[in-house]
């Protein structure tokens, strides 16, 4: 091993170090080095950016830190781009009836989508008690294949299957027309991922398998499981019958917004674990999830096939608009790929 100051190097390059601050004459014990792992180190920034995403500022008569390579065995890397993973399908994510294209407005403020053009979104709803009543939980949910739905964990709250309708097609909750765009379902196994966590919503992802296989056609086609993922400020399509303000209730039409994925959400909610979840905001006009979108998905658009990327999870607000309001946070559908195969292939 050996020691070099930072004045000696010349270029972004990630490395393994251990990291020593302070003067050099009072942080010479073995106790005041601190290891970390892969990092990149930029001269110009004047800054060591930890993998964490924790940044150090220092001066460089004080700061040290050590190549853990054996002397002469270190080679500086280049950036590389990771390569996507390719798509199950080219026929997923597309759709006959176009979708606005135009800026949307905010779900809660209200932007109709055009009728069955997210073919692949599903109704979810499902009886229950309240009190002595019967009543009607509804969710979103996405059709990946003919057989198959993902949706939010926290949506099913029963084991009884029999309890759970699934509705393609529908855009109108309320409409009596829609008779030839719809196919009902009924629910045969119900597959909550075994580690969700209703602490901190990690792990908020589950898998429906219909009794009979949903019949694909202009109004119900499925989306892509994720081969590639949304970038940082990359716009994205959120979509479901989500209510208008929070507590309110739940919209008849289908709407949709455009909003963006945000970089860091850890800053936001210390919970949350950036590996299986995804945030999202609109700070300029508050594109927001609310009730009633739970389970319904982040739509992101490549090579004119949409991928569902994230499944709302939970909300704080109904509104992200401002420096101030928290975003809002999604499942990201593809840290469970491998999971959700095991269950639907």
């Amino acid at each position: 091993m050996r020691t070099i100051r930072f004045d000696s190097i010349r270029s972004l390059f990630e490395i393994s170090v251990r990291v020593r601050f302070g003067s050099p004459e009072s942080n010479r014990t073995e106790s005041n080095w601190r290891i970390f792992g892969s990092v990149s180190v930029s001269a110009a920034s004047k800054f060591l950016l930890i993998s964490r995403n924790q940044r150090y500022h220092f001066r460089e008569n004080w700061f040290q830190f050590e190549i853990c390579h054996a002397l002469g065995s270190f080679v500086g890397t280049t950036t590389t781009t990771t390569t996507p993973l390719p798509l199950d399908s080219n026929a997923c994510g597309k759709q006959t009836i176009k979708p606005k294209t135009n800026k949307l407005s905010r779900i809660f403020g209200g932007e109709n989508a055009i009728a069955n053009s997210w073919p692949w979104m599903i109704y979810y709803q499902q009886r229950k008690m309240c009190g002595s009543d019967v009543c009607y939980g509804v969710c979103s949910g996405t059709l990946t294949n003919a057989n198959y739905i993902i949706t939010a964990a926290h949506c099913v709250t029963t084991k009884n299957p029999a309890d759970i309708t699934l509705v393609a097609g529908m855009h109108n909750r309320m409409s009596t027309t829609e008779a030839i765009t719809r196919q009902f379902r009924a629910v045969q196994s119900i597959h909550v991922h075994p580690a969700y966590d209703t602490t901190t919503n990690i792990n908020d992802i589950a898998i429906l398998r219909v009794s009979t296989p949903f019949t694909f056609n202009t109004y119900i086609q499925p989306a892509c499981l994720p081969g590639i993922e949304p970038k940082p400020n990359e716009q994205i399509i959120i979509a479901g019958w989500g209510a208008q303000a929070f507590a309110g209730t739940v919209n008849d039409i289908l709407k949709q917004a455009s909003t963006k994925v945000v970089d860091k959400c850890d800053s936001w909610r210390s919970s949350l674990d950036s590996s299986k979840q995804i945030c999202v905001t609109n700070s300029i006009d508050g594109s927001s999830a609310c009730q009633g979108d739970s389970d319904g998905p982040i739509l992101a658009q490549y090579n004119g096939q949409y991928i569902v990327s994230g499944i709302a999870s939970y909300v704080q607000d109904c509104n992200t608009k401002g420096s101030t309001n928290s975003p809002n946070v999604y499942t990201r559908v593809a840290a469970y790929k491998t999971w959700i195969k095991s269950i639907t292939n």
